[in-house]
This record gives C-alpha cells, structure tokens and sequence, in this order.
C-alpha cells in the first residue's frame, strides 16, 4: 500500500473531514481513503461509459478522422428507419 502527505491542507477542509468521519463512525485517516477511493472510483466510471460517438470516433480515429471532426452524439432521440426514394 502507498502512503503520502498532504501538506498545508486548510483547517477548514480539515474540519470538515474530521466531522464527515465521527458521522460516519470511522477515523479521520478512513475517512479520507475512502474519499479518495470514491473519487479514484468515480473516475474509472467516467473513463468507461464514454458515449456511442465518442467510442465509434476512437475506433475510426487511426483512418483519418480529425480532431474537430467528432461523430456528434444523440441521446434520448428516437431511432428512424432509412427513408429511400
């Protein structure tokens, strides 16, 4: 496990923390881990639940697609069928 040091931390924010872990009935140092672990937590999530666009645009990026050139994304629009006339 690694360890590290936050240094200058406000005695607000301090306070703030150390209230959140009696409401919580854990120490000061769980708290903060599992802050930290719900913050690293939601982070992966962002990373995976990219849009349709964004996923099809990644996949097509090494054939030519550009920056600026994003497949823009639809949500909550119905599907259509294809129109031939």
């Amino acid at each position: 496990m690694k360890q590290f040091v936050i240094r200058n931390l406000n005695d607000d924010v301090h306070a703030a923390i150390r209230q959140r872990a009696v409401r919580h009935g854990r120490s000061l140092e769980a708290e903060v881990r599992e802050i930290l672990a719900r913050a690293a937590a939601e982070e992966a999530s962002a990373k995976n639940t990219a849009g349709r666009g964004h996923r099809i645009a990644a996949r097509f990026s090494r054939i030519g697609l550009r920056k600026g050139e994003e497949i823009p994304e639809y949500r909550g629009s119905m599907a259509r069928s294809a129109e031939f006339s």
